[in-house]
C-alpha cells in the first residue's frame, strides 16, 4: 500500500471525506480505503501497458518509471502521487483516472475497459508494482 501519510497529503481532505463515508474500523470500509490508496498505481501501470493515457508520457523524467511498467517504493511514492493527481482528470475509456480509482476501490476490480486482461488479477499486478517494497499490504486479496 502506498504510504497513507503521503496519500493525505497529496489527496487532501478527499481522503479523509472518503474514509468518514465506511464505518470506522470496520474490516469492509478498511480494505475499501486501502484500495483507494493502491488503486491510482494499478490503473497507472494498465494505461501505460495499452497506451491509453492521452498525450505523452515522460518516462525518462519518472523515477517511479521502470522499463515498461512502474514500481512504487517509499523513496517514490510522492513523486507518483504528484504526477497522478496532476493527471487524475484525464479520460480513459469514458471516466477520469479519479472516477476509476473510486470505481476499482468501490467494485473491489480493475475495470476492463481500462485494464484489459489484467483486470482478472489486481492482486498480480499490485505484487508487481510494489515488488520492492516488502512493506506494501495487498489490499486485493481474497
Amino acid at each position: 500500500m502506498i504510504n497513507s501519510r503521503i496519500v493525505a497529503l497529496a489527496w487532501g481532505g478527499a481522503i479523509l471525506a472518503l474514509a468518514a463515508c465506511g464505518s470506522a474500523g470496520s474490516g469492509s470500509g478498511q480494505a475499501y480505503n486501502e484500495r483507494l490508496n493502491d488503486a491510482p498505481a494499478l490503473l497507472t501501470q494498465c494505461v501505460i501497458e495499452h497506451g491509453s493515457l492521452p498525450g505523452p508520457f515522460e518516462q525518462t523524467v519518472r523515477q517511479w518509471v521502470s522499463g515498461s511498467g512502474i514500481r512504487i517504493t517509499a523513496s517514490n511514492a510522492g513523486s507518483f502521487l504528484a504526477w497522478f493527481k496532476s493527471h487524475d482528470t484525464e479520460t480513459v475509456a469514458g471516466k477520469s483516472l479519479a472516477e476509476w480509482r473510486v470505481w476499482s476501490a468501490t467494485n473491489d476490480a480493475l475495470p476492463t475497459a481500462v485494464c484489459g486482461s489484467d483486470a482478472s488479477d489486481p492482486s498480480g499486478l499490485h505484487k508487481q508494482i510494489f515488488s520492492q517494497d516488502p512493506t506494501a499490504s495487498d489490499p486485493w486479496s481474497k
